[in-house]
């Protein structure tokens, strides 16, 4: 797993021709986006992070940024996310590198985190390195999430 600033995600995602927003990548009318609801329960939730990477098939790997920061007013959330990430070595705060970038054979630790960023009602993207599927999880005014696929 590695660890990328908002100017190191910002440059790879223009390199990749997307044009960039607050919210992550900006797309076009031509990809189809889905809305649902988040669901409530942690069983459903923890589901629910499985299923979102499962739409990634084959999975080559993939990259989850955090998009809302003022969601993280609680003292616990950046620190058990901050605790992840510095047994992987990585010594910035989530707010100071928002993106994980996640290989071929980090699937389940992808679905991990998504669960976290589900559980904390936090604002992020999850883009496939296939560059094909986007996941938008929107934690605020009562949570939910968006498919978002190339036509």
């Amino acid at each position: 797993m590695q660890f990328w600033t908002l100017r190191e995600t910002t440059d790879w995602l223009e390199t990749q021709n997307f044009v960039c927003s607050p919210d992550g990548p900006y797309l076009d009318d031509s990809w189809i986006e889905e809305f649902f609801d988040l669901p409530l329960s942690s069983r459903e939730q923890a589901r629910l992070s499985r299923a979102i990477l499962d739409r990634v098939q084959p999975f080559r790997g993939c990259i989850l940024s955090l998009t809302e920061t003022t969601l993280c007013d609680e003292d616990e959330d950046p620190l058990i996310i901050d605790r992840i990430r510095l047994s992987y070595g990585e010594t910035l705060s989530i707010l100071e590198s928002p993106t994980f970038v996640f290989d071929a054979t980090e699937k389940v630790e992808a679905a991990v985190l998504v669960r976290l960023f589900i559980m904390f009602c936090w604002d992020g993207y999850l883009l496939s390195a296939g560059l094909d599927h986007l996941t938008r999880l929107y934690g605020h005014e009562g949570g939910g999430f968006s498919y978002v696929k190339r036509p």
